[in-house]
């Protein structure tokens, strides 16, 4: 019985080496799971122009897709600095889109990759991203409790971020200049009450934005510092901050937020004209999300336009 066990052993080797079809299955086999490594290797490498051009196309779905893919594949090769470069690489894209929901999907598998490899600056980088996502949807939540919950916890997030870069001695002025603003907006969101406070997390925001050279992050700061001068009443003074903006060129984003901004300074004024003006420029160049706020500040300017009008 064990002589005939070692005989087909036997006979099974020679099958396999003298079949020119076997090896060829089993050779394709062995090609197969090559093939299939390599396919995964390149698609990690060559992720960062895939998603240029994906962009390019402008097909959300598409795109959506291949960051799927992606990850799925530096998993399957276990290349964690691969999933680490896809991963950031697609929360600032998502985060260009406003796209807060998709955000929050990705932000706890970088926070847990930088965890679990002690990278302590990339945990502050992805709670940067929570934050930023929280009060964004904060600021467009229609039920209070939802609204209050988002608040709180963009601000606890943003202390937390803020003492690890403190404990680990990390100096990154652009980063904390964002924990700074991002605090400063949980204050103007929570309660009137805190607006000065906001105003003190909003100067040292831009103290380090200016040591960074961070020009977006130095406009920001100022238009929100103006905001909180319209909020107190104080027009003129919220009108002469955003005085030396007017004479520079603003990227898109930016000039939608100068123009909303001094559009509520013009109603506020009485200039209703200017105000209406300002607020169909911000929302021709404005997001979906951003086209709500302005819409609805179209739409009451427009209607104290047509109550001028009326006789008495």
């Amino acid at each position: 019985m064990h002589i005939f066990r070692v005989f087909v052993v036997v006979a099974i080797v020679c099958l396999i080496f003298f079949s020119p079809q076997i090896r060829s299955i089993v050779k394709g086999y062995k090609e197969t799971s090559i093939d299939k490594a390599t396919h995964s290797q390149e698609k990690v490498k060559d992720f960062s122009q895939n998603l240029e051009n994906m962009k390019k196309e402008n097909d959300e779905e598409k795109v959506d897709a291949l960051i799927e893919e992606s990850i799925e594949a530096a998993e399957k090769i276990k290349s964690k600095d691969g999933k680490i470069k896809i991963l950031k690489e697609t929360l600032s894209y998502y985060q260009s889109k406003n796209d807060h929901e998709k955000i929050l999907k990705y932000t706890d598998d970088l926070y847990n990759l930088a965890t679990e490899e002690n990278l302590y600056l990339l945990q502050a980088q992805s709670l940067y991203y929570y934050v930023f996502s929280q009060i964004a949807l904060a600021q467009d939540e229609q039920d209070i409790t939802g609204k209050d919950y988002r608040v709180e916890n963009a601000k606890k997030i943003s202390l937390e971020a803020l003492k690890i870069l403190e404990d680990k001695k990390i100096k990154d002025n652009p980063l904390e200049g964002r924990f700074y603003y991002l605090l400063a907006l949980t204050l103007m969101e929570s309660s009137s009450s805190e607006l000065s406070q906001a105003e003190k997390m909003l100067d040292v925001a831009k103290e380090h934005f200016e040591k960074a050279n961070d020009r977006k992050g130095i406009i920001q700061s100022i238009i929100k510092l103006a905001h909180i001068q319209f909020l107190q009443g104080e027009i003129e003074k919220a009108e002469t901050i955003l005085l030396p903006l007017k004479e520079n060129y603003l990227e898109s984003p930016l000039q939608i937020q100068l123009d909303y901004m001094l559009s509520q300074i013009e109603a506020a004024k009485g200039q209703i004209n200017k105000a209406i003006s300002l607020a169909e420029k911000a929302a021709k160049k404005a997001s979906t999300i951003e086209k709500r706020k302005i819409n609805q500040l179209l739409f009451e300017l427009k209607k104290v336009r047509e109550m001028q009008k009326e006789p008495f």
